[in-house]
């Protein structure tokens, strides 16, 4: 019990320790419009992070574009 106890508290402390700011960087792209770029600062895990970065991606009437990526600060 005292093993299951202990892997616990190193798994939650790990997982606390990979947590940190990440850049989410935003293009918008529209037929003859200059593109739009925004960052979003995300504090959480790697992969959470990129989660909610590449859910802001999207196509809005077949002509605007929205792509989002996480990038090294």
């Amino acid at each position: 019990m005292k093993k299951v106890f202990l892997s616990l508290i190193i798994l939650v402390f790990l997982s606390v320790s990979c947590r940190k700011a990440r850049t989410c960087v935003c293009t918008i792209l529209q037929p003859n419009i200059a593109a739009d770029t925004t960052k979003v600062v995300i504090d959480n895990t790697e992969v959470k992070a990129f989660s909610i970065c590449t859910s802001k991606d999207l196509m809005v009437t077949n002509t605007a574009t929205t792509t989002c990526v996480i990038v090294e600060n």
